[in-house]
């Protein structure tokens, strides 16, 4: 076997393991336009900007659009 795959494969063994010992938190974040507020279901253990938690890999970013800006004319 060469080392490549030699390689892969621990990391792929790597990669469970670390996912089973201690799963990543799937966490969905609510940012209002309309008056700018942001709420985080279920929040962060520490402080984080906006940005921060966008970058989050395990974060899902809901922009929640102000209706009245569809029907202004």
């Amino acid at each position: 076997m060469s080392y490549r795959k030699e390689f892969r494969s621990m990391n792929r063994r790597l990669d469970s393991h670390s996912l089973r010992e201690s799963p990543p938190v799937l966490r969905m974040i609510f940012v209002n336009e309309q008056d700018g507020s942001v709420e985080v279901t279920p929040p962060y253990e520490k402080e984080m900007s906006l940005e921060e938690m966008k970058a989050d890999t395990w974060s899902m970013v809901i922009n929640v659009e102000d209706k009245s800006a569809l029907y202004r004319v």
